[in-house]
């Protein structure tokens, strides 16, 4: 079953917008949008375009459907923009994250922070897990 309600809400908040943002982007009422989200309408092929390409995913991945790994792999590779290889466990991980709600906002105030506030609050946590 594709999940293109779910996916496009995760999409919209990933990127911090309210429903009124992304459905200026994609000239469509906010009620429009609302009922994408919620599965009540499903969005028309040029709608699901414009998406793909303001979030900068492939169609099959925000419809939902699946498809072989290592395209879901070089999808992540892109969207976290990272050089180094991303496995298995970074998706588990990555999994993991998107289910903490509360951890996510964690890191995402953490992404946020100077390079070297990171640094220092990441020693912090490695010595609190020893």
């Amino acid at each position: 079953m594709l999940k293109i309600g779910e996916n496009i809400k995760f999409l919209r908040e990933r990127e911090n917008w309210y429903q009124r943002e992304l459905a200026d982007r994609l000239n469509i009422s906010r009620s429009t949008l609302a009922k994408y989200e919620t599965g009540e309408r499903v969005p028309d092929l040029h709608t699901l375009i414009k998406m793909a390409d303001i979030f900068d995913i492939s169609l099959d991945n925000l419809v939902g459907r699946p498809y072989q790994m290592e395209n879901i792999l070089r999808e992540v590779q892109k969207l976290y923009q990272s050089e180094e290889e991303v496995d298995q466990e970074m998706m588990e991980m990555i999994a993991w994250i998107q289910r903490n709600r509360k951890l996510k906002d964690v890191l995402k105030e953490l992404s946020r922070k100077p390079r070297d506030e990171q640094n220092r609050l990441i020693s912090a946590l490695e010595v609190l897990l020893k």
